[in-house]
């Protein structure tokens, strides 16, 4: 358990320590108090069975003297009305502790998830082609909630419950040592041995929890995001199957952890009733009096009513935090990510004024760029030199896998190359430039992801809502050839599009795309087969705005029909990951067989 504990500490930035300390100091104090609250029955109770003892005990003799009532029945309701108190004292402070551990809990919700969601946000691009979107989506809004709410919280129950245990078996031994310890070994004993049976089996449970949940998110996305496909196909319950699959592995570890959690509680219920009586008999065993007998008995039942308890509590808290302890590990190591360099933006998003850009005025170059994805795959890119014109039209074309993305995204900067250097003008593209780098270029990907907002939003992505620069969406929208149709849309620029943009075409999604990536006026557009989606009369369209574009920014293009790259300055052919080819169109087409026979057959 003090790895658990240790690793749940880890998650907490230090000045919510330093609030987890005061936490602990007042779960200390309202321990104190409901000691003091249970112990405060024993004075009213022995002057009830006795009165006498006001006389004849020092103490309650001093506070009956300075009490200033004149009979001992004045005094009797004294002492009941302060036992009242303390209980009502105990009472409100265990439940305001109890609302500054919720408080707490929250908080640090909200603090933790904000921190993940931002550790993957700012982690570099290959973190992302290692995960899948479901584990990510299920740590930052599953395990977060599982990890704070069962495993934080149980062990500050532990933690409130111990000391209040501990507090209330001290005052036990002080009144009667013998029966205090033996009561306190018999229920520690038990849920110790009970505890350390069943603490490995939780473990597995947990883990079992943690990959089912996993496996649930994915099905659940795959399903959904291809939705269209399944009910075209018929192939709906191959899903049902596999979710009902997991689902019941997912419940029968719930189940199990469960009854493990529930089952001590009845055992201990059965062997209080025991203890009741046993506590009874030895007390009448060594007390000759009834006057003796009823105020311990009075403070072992208020001790045993908070002490059974407490002690099920913990062990029911530690079961629990060990049985979610599970994804701990993942999320102190998501939340380790190195983050990529960025440059903070306005709330316009348009980039804070830096002294220095990157645009280039000459080109930008490529030498001997070699690149592999790890350590055990051959390259994808090998010993590319290559030299793009500033405020040049270039294409980028080749067979599938020859390299042609990861060039793009080596010049994005999503990637470093692993041997080679890349230029902008006299400027190494180096990482501590990457950021000033990335607010000069545009990108359109080839399959372009839209959210379910509005046309504006969607062109402005990322951008507050009451931050967007409408001049500036309907600029972008007009070069990308989509403002007409907006015009069109019931509500124009603030027509919702649908979730990744369902309510429009493929060629209105892909114009979208355009217009987001011209949204922040870049020296630089990359086009990954922006046109690959589009019919001949809209890419038509889009390549028109491209040609209007021209000379006013350096433009590269990913194409997959080679129709789209006749007009470019400069043609790259990559095959095998090598450059194999350069030059115009019409000059590839006399010096390059592979690009002539690729060129005539897609012509």
């Amino acid at each position: 358990m003090i790895p658990i504990i240790y690793k749940t500490l880890r998650l907490f930035q230090p000045d919510q320590r330093r609030r987890l300390v005061w936490l602990v100091a007042a779960m200390v104090a309202s321990a104190l108090i409901e000691t003091a609250g249970i112990a405060s029955v024993v004075p009213f109770l022995a002057v009830v069975a006795n009165p006498s003892i006001v006389t004849e005990n020092p103490y309650l003799a001093y506070v009956y003297e300075r009490s200033g009532v004149a009979t001992i029945n004045g005094f009797l309701i004294i002492l009941g009305l302060f036992f009242i108190v303390m209980m009502v004292a105990s009472n409100a402070a265990r439940a305001l502790t109890m609302w500054a551990t919720v408080r707490f809990q929250w908080r640090n919700h909200e603090i933790i998830s904000h921190r993940l969601l931002e550790s993957y946000l700012c982690a570099p691009y290959a973190f992302h082609l290692r995960h899948n979107s479901a584990r990510l989506g299920k740590e930052l809004l599953g395990e977060v909630s599982r990890v704070v709410g069962h495993v934080f919280i149980p062990l500050t129950r532990v933690a409130a419950r111990g000391v209040a245990a501990l507090f209330i078996v001290t005052l036990l031994i002080v009144a009667d040592p013998l029966l205090a310890i033996l009561a306190s070994v018999v229920i520690g004993g038990f849920y110790t041995l009970v505890y350390v049976k069943v603490r490995r089996r939780q473990t597995v449970l947990g883990e079992e929890v943690s990959r089912a949940k996993t496996q649930r998110y994915q099905i659940a996305n795959e399903a959904l995001g291809g939705v269209k496909e399944l009910q075209v196909l018929g192939r709906e319950r191959s899903f049902l199957e596999r979710f009902r699959s997991v689902s019941e592995r997912h419940a029968r570890a719930h189940v199990v952890n469960s009854v493990v959690g529930l089952v001590p509680r009845f055992v201990l219920d059965t062997l209080s009733y025991a203890g009741i009586v046993a506590v009874i008999l030895y007390l009448l065993t060594t007390r000759q009096a009834l006057d003796q007998v009823l105020p311990l008995l009075a403070l072992y039942a208020f001790g045993a009513n908070r002490l059974i308890p407490a002690a099920q509590e913990i062990f029911g808290s530690l079961a629990e935090a060990r049985f979610n302890a599970a994804p701990l590990d993942e999320l102190l190591a998501d939340l380790s990510i190195q983050p990529r360099r960025v440059l903070p933006a306005a709330a316009s998003g348009t980039w804070i004024e830096q002294p220095r850009s990157l645009a280039p005025k000459r080109s930008i170059r490529l030498e001997k760029v070699t690149f592999s994805y790890s350590a055990d795959r051959g390259p994808v890119l090998l010993d590319v030199t290559l030299e793009i014109p500033a405020r040049s039209l270039c294409g980028l074309v080749g067979a599938t896998g020859s390299g042609k993305t990861t060039l793009v995204d080596l010049i994005l900067g999503l990637f470093a190359p692993t041997g080679g250097t890349i230029w902008i003008d006299d400027e190494e593209l180096v990482e501590e430039k990457i950021p000033l780098w990335r607010r000069e270029v545009g990108y359109v990907p080839q399959h372009i992801f839209l959210c379910d907002a509005s046309v504006a939003e969607n062109i402005a992505f990322g951008v507050p809502r009451e931050e967007i620069d409408q001049a500036a969406v309907e600029r972008a929208a007009r070069a990308a050839h989509i403002h007409d149709f907006v015009l069109t849309l019931p509500e124009g620029y603030e027509t919702t599009v649908g979730e990744r943009g369902v309510r429009l075409s493929g060629g209105q999604r892909q114009r979208i795309g355009i217009a987001r990536a011209l949204y922040h006026d870049p020296s630089v557009l990359v086009m990954d087969e922006a046109t690959s989606a589009l019919d001949y009369v809209t890419e038509d369209y889009v390549m028109q705005a491209i040609r209007e574009l021209r000379g006013e920014r350096t433009i590269l293009m990913i194409a997959h029909r080679l129709s789209t790259v006749k007009e470019c300055d400069i043609v790259f052919h990559l095959e095998g990951g090598r450059l194999v080819g350069q030059g115009t169109f019409d000059e590839l087409m006399a010096t390059d067989r592979q690009f002539r026979i690729v060129a005539r057959s897609a012509l």
